[in-house]
């Protein structure tokens, strides 16, 4: 049994299918830094990062390193979590 080679037009198609899934994950993860900064606006650095930054024009890293950076807050704020239930 022979495999097909890809081609140069497969390559291309793939690349651009790759590219378009990049777009809508950056999007998500935008769309999830907005929501969690509306969602925790008593959390002083959501405030300062809606008054201050158009989320649009920061870098992906800049949207993960902030979101990581409001996760975190937002477990110093909750301290207790429930890690199994108690009599199982």
């Amino acid at each position: 049994m022979a495999t097909k080679r890809m081609t140069a037009k497969d390559y291309r198609r793939e690349f651009k299918s790759l590219k378009n899934q990049q777009k809508i994950f950056e999007l998500l993860l935008r769309e999830r830094l907005r929501n969690l900064c509306k969602e925790h606006s008593d959390i002083k650095y959501c405030t300062d990062l809606l008054s201050n930054t158009d989320i649009d024009s920061i870098t992906i890293d800049s949207v993960l390193n902030s979101i990581e950076i409001i996760e975190e807050e937002l477990a110093r704020m909750q301290p207790y979590k429930q890690t199994r239930i108690e009599g199982f």
